[in-house]
C-alpha cells in the first residue's frame, strides 16, 4: 500500500493517489497539525489496485496537513503543504 500526493506543495486542489494490494475497506482523511479534521475525503470499500481523489480545497488557510490512509492494518501519512496565492 502506498500513497502519492502531486501537487505537493499546492494551490487550490491536489491529486492524492494511492494503491491498495486487496479489497479492504479505507478512509482517506485530512488533518491540520493539532489533529483536527479538516477534510473526510473517503470512507468505503476499494477494490484493489490504485485509486484517485482530487481534493479541491475552499475556506482553509494555507499552511502543513497531514493526510492519512488508513486500510485493513496499514496506516500511512504523509505532510501536504497549501500555500495561497494572493
Amino acid at each position: 500500500n502506498y500513497i502519492c500526493i502531486f501537487p505537493n506543495p499546492f494551490n487550490k486542489q491536489t491529486t492524492i493517489r494511492f494503491h491498495l494490494m486487496e479489497e479492504t475497506s479505507a478512509t482517506l482523511i485530512v488533518y491540520d497539525l493539532f489533529g483536527r479534521e479538516v477534510a473526510h475525503l473517503a470512507e468505503e470499500q476499494f477494490l484493489p489496485g490504485e485509486h484517485q481523489i482530487v481534493w479541491g480545497v475552499q475556506n482553509i488557510p494555507g499552511g502543513v496537513y497531514i493526510i492519512r490512509l488508513e486500510a485493513k492494518n496499514t496506516s500511512i501519512t504523509k505532510k501536504l503543504k497549501l500555500e495561497i496565492n494572493k
